[in-house]
């Protein structure tokens, strides 16, 4: 009887292990289930120090408002993502993108091999896509994303160059004097792809004019940044045609000859509509009476001379005419940028009209210190003389008129590459923030930081994650297995 009780004691023990090791290893198996269906943002930790798989708040906050399905198609020879080796693996672009999906069910992130769909780019392209090229399509519209348009170099004397650029640059530098550029790679993946994802949901894309029969056309460096903004700027000669019904602004900058009357009268009633006038001029090429006129219908003037500006933490370094002016506070074009150093070399002073009537507001935007004066055009020297004039002078403004029509007026070549780089691309904010205040446009690329990837990074080889993988999967179950086959047995021999 005893022997008996033994017995059925020892295979109660035993089955209570077997039912115990059955329940560990169902509890493994769902643990596996979940951490493969749930999603990355709770299984995929960014354990990076540069944090290149955490999404900004802008982008957090906007994603989830989308209320229209969006497809990202990601080219990968072989359907496998090996994404980012020629920018050293930095991030890992299935991962990235998964992050979006994690913040909207409207979006679907798909991998498409092209050598086992090789027409599959002939709906959106007329010529092959390179290899982790990005496709973002709603049902509006798509858009195309070059692998390397998610990188972009800081270059010291060059602001920031594209990675295409900065390979002809670094050559040039390597032939001619043995040297390298030295710039600084940074991963501007997030401003891209949310602008992308802006731009194939919005139900209208702005239109900005430059008339390219005066003045300086923009570089295709700054028609880039306002592209990447989702609006478009695109040449106009007020010569052969009239101006377009869709233009939210028009764009003369820094004109060496004036405009003629039919264009004078062309402009005004433009802005008599509502219309929008922004403005570059020059300091030795004022003598533009019909230019001159349109502005002056809006309470501002040019006064002759060059800004000299005495503040030494107003100007760039060496350069007195070189000016880094005061953004104002007062108004959102300024005031969204105010940390924000612009830089305005050659300026002339722009004043307003002392008898200004009530239905015209000027707000200056950029403005010097009080102690700044002025020198002759044509000076030889920055020293001040009995014809200088002292005081806090506007390199740009704001007027507007009470029927919606307003004029932006910089008194300097403003928006030029080699001024811009004086301070890290910030004329350039200054140029896309006046077009999306203008255009009513969310300016995300400004408020999603770029990563400059100069940092240690922790880059996972292959071989470790499948030691991990086959660890945490495999090696770890089995022991548990083991372990609970094991107690029961010795307990059965006891």
């Amino acid at each position: 009887m005893e022997k008996k009780n033994f017995m059925n004691r020892t295979s109660k023990v035993g089955t209570y292990t077997v039912v115990m090791t059955a329940v560990v290893l169902a509890v493994l198996i769902l643990a596996n289930v979940f951490v493969l269906s749930a999603p990355s943002k709770y299984t995929k930790l960014d354990m990076t120090s540069l944090e290149l798989y955490t999404l900004s708040k802008v982008t957090e906050s906007t994603i989830p408002e989308l209320k229209e399905d969006i497809n990202i198609y990601f080219l990968c020879q072989g359907g496998t993502d090996n994404s980012g080796n020629a920018m050293e693996n930095i991030p890992h672009l299935t991962t990235f993108l998964s992050k979006y999906e994690d913040l909207s069910s409207h979006i679907s992130v798909e991998i498409i091999d092209p050598v086992a769909n090789p027409t599959f780019y002939s709906k959106y392209s007329e010529t092959e896509l390179e290899n982790y090229t990005l496709i973002v399509e709603s049902a509006k519209r798509h858009k195309i994303i070059d692998f390397y348009d998610l990188y972009f170099y800081a270059v010291e004397g060059y602001g920031n160059i594209s990675y295409a650029e900065y390979a002809q640059i670094e050559n040039y530098y390597n032939m001619v004097y043995g040297q390298t550029l030295g710039g600084v790679l940074n991963f501007d993946g997030e401003s891209v792809i949310t602008n992308a994802l802006d731009y194939v949901t919005t139900d209208k894309i702005p239109a900005v004019y430059y008339l390219s029969d005066h003045g300086t056309a923009p570089s295709a460096s700054l028609v880039a940044q306002v592209e990447n903004q989702n609006m478009l700027l695109s040449a106009l000669s007020l010569r052969t045609s009239d101006i377009p019904a869709d233009a939210e602004a028009i764009y003369l900058n820094a004109p060496t000859a004036d405009i003629n009357e039919d264009e004078a009268q062309m402009l005004i009633d433009y802005l008599a509509k509502g219309g929008t006038l922004i403005v570059n001029t020059l300091c030795n090429r004022l003598d533009l009476p019909n230019l001159m006129r349109v502005l002056a219908l809006y309470g501002l003037m040019a006064q002759e001379g060059i800004i000299i500006e005495t503040a030494s933490d107003m100007y760039y370094r060496g350069q007195p005419y070189g000016l880094l002016p005061t953004l104002s506070a007062d108004n959102k074009i300024t005031s969204s940028i105010i940390s924000t150093s612009v830089y305005t070399p050659l300026a002339h002073p722009i004043v307003t009209d002392p008898d200004l009537p009530d239905s015209i507001k000027v707000t200056p935007l950029l403005t010097t210190s009080a102690k700044a004066y002025t020198v002759a055009v044509d000076a030889t020297t920055t020293d001040r003389t009995d014809a200088s004039v002292e005081g806090q002078f506007t390199v740009s403004a704001l007027a507007e008129k009470e029927n919606g029509g307003k004029i932006i007026w910089s008194s300097t070549n403003l928006f030029n590459d080699s001024d811009n780089s004086y301070v890290s691309g910030g004329n350039y904010k200054y140029f896309l923030s006046i077009l999306t205040n203008v255009c009513e446009r969310q300016q995300v690329v400004k408020i999603i930081p770029s990563t400059a990837l100069t940092n240690s990074r922790l880059i996972v080889e292959e071989s470790q994650a499948t030691l991990w993988g086959t660890l945490l999967t495999a090696i770890i179950p089995l022991a548990v297995l083991f372990w609970g086959v094991l107690r029961w047995y010795l307990r059965r021999r006891r």
